[in-house]
């Protein structure tokens, strides 16, 4: 099952880790990291319904850094162990409290698509948002598809 906010966020790339791709991005870049993402997740052997899914949370959250989060944002990509990461940030005012619940308690609603379809794809989502921006931390086990929730 996903994890939520309020857990401790990895502050960095871990020692050994194989930094695959990193890139600031707006609103004319969306189609070129999509494609970054989706080469570097076929070349670490992801097929089917794994590397779609990692590419539609990527792009999820690229286009609502793009939307929500100041217009542009960053990203980061690694492989580590068996795993791959993602670190999608925006310099944005933050998602609201009420919101993230929302998203986690009921579904996607009227908003909240992205956040609500990455928790269910990923095998964990991290999320650290406030004031200072939004940094989404994603979790992607190149092994086997993340547990489904009911």
């Amino acid at each position: 099952m996903p994890q939520m906010s309020g857990e401790a966020l990895p502050s960095r790339v871990p020692g050994g880790a194989d930094t695959l791709y990193e890139c600031e991005f707006g609103r004319d870049q969306l189609g070129v990291v999509r494609s970054a993402v989706a080469r570097h997740a076929a070349a670490l052997g992801l097929t089917d319904r794994l590397h779609f899914n990692l590419v539609l949370a990527v792009n999820e959250l690229t286009t609502n850094a793009i939307h929500h989060g100041g217009g542009q944002g960053c990203l980061r990509v690694w492989h580590h162990d068996s795993e791959l990461w993602c670190e999608i940030a925006d310099t944005g005012t933050g998602i609201p409290a009420e919101r993230l619940d929302r998203v986690r308690d009921s579904g996607p609603g009227e908003r909240g698509h992205g956040l609500w379809l990455t928790h269910h794809i990923c095998a964990e989502v991290h999320i650290d948002t406030g004031r200072h921006g939004t940094r989404v931390l994603l979790r992607y086990p190149m092994s086997a598809a993340p547990a489904a929730r009911t």
